[in-house]
């Protein structure tokens, strides 16, 4: 995991110690530079486990998130 994001020095990721049920999610952030980033994981099939909200929050803070929210999930994804 990479270092998560701070705002006057106090983090500003929620990871949650029972947040761990995988499945299909749906994502989106912005970067510094305004552009913003989607994510969307499948979890439907066996080949494909989905992700946990922690799998979210990691991907955005990948991927440069700077501000992120999740949205509905599980087959409207």
């Amino acid at each position: 995991m990479t270092t998560p994001p701070t705002v006057n020095g106090k983090t500003v990721c929620y990871y949650a110690p029972n947040n761990k049920g995988k499945a299909q999610r749906t994502a989106i952030g912005q970067r510094a530079d305004g552009k913003f980033i989607f994510i969307v994981t499948d979890g439907r099939p066996a080949s494909s486990l989905g992700a946990d909200y922690d799998d979210i929050i990691d991907m955005m803070i990948k991927n440069g998130a700077v501000n992120a929210a999740n949205l509905d999930g599980g087959s409207s994804s």
